[in-house]
């Protein structure tokens, strides 16, 4: 059974100073569970310097108010500290809100180009449709 997909991608979260900022929230739709690739790499020809640190946050509304969101933690993988060219991917089930963005907290002169692809879809009742 092929679960209902829907992939959302935030490309080019540029990262050139000590900043606190979020990624656009992404919509789940009707999805249970989530795959977060999030790669990080050099800012036009600037090498990645500094640390960012990355999470996830959901919430059921948009704005963009940190009161309105909420930190949530990876089932499986977790998130990192951004210092050198990569990339993670993190897994998150049962997810509890309708939107969810990338949040990060850069540090002294960071710099980064970011970009998350967000593969959200539902576990279907099948016997090898688990995650594993």
């Amino acid at each position: 059974m092929i679960p209902n997909k829907k992939v959302l991608a935030d490309g080019q979260i540029r990262i050139t100073a000590a900043t606190t900022s979020q990624g656009a929230a992404q919509n789940k739709g009707t999805a249970t569970d989530l795959t977060l690739t999030v790669l990080y790499g050099p800012d036009a020809g600037t090498a990645v310097a500094g640390s960012t640190v990355l999470s996830v946050e959901g919430s059921n509304v948009t704005a963009t108010a940190t009161s309105n969101w909420t930190a949530v933690t990876p089932d499986k993988g977790t998130m990192p500290t951004v210092t050198a060219s990569g990339f993670t991917v993190v897994h998150l089930a049962q997810l509890q809100f309708q939107y969810y963005h990338l949040k990060y907290v850069a540090a002294g002169a960071s710099t980064a180009d970011l970009e998350a692809v967000w593969d959200f879809y539902q576990i279907q009742d099948s016997f090898d449709d688990t995650v594993q």
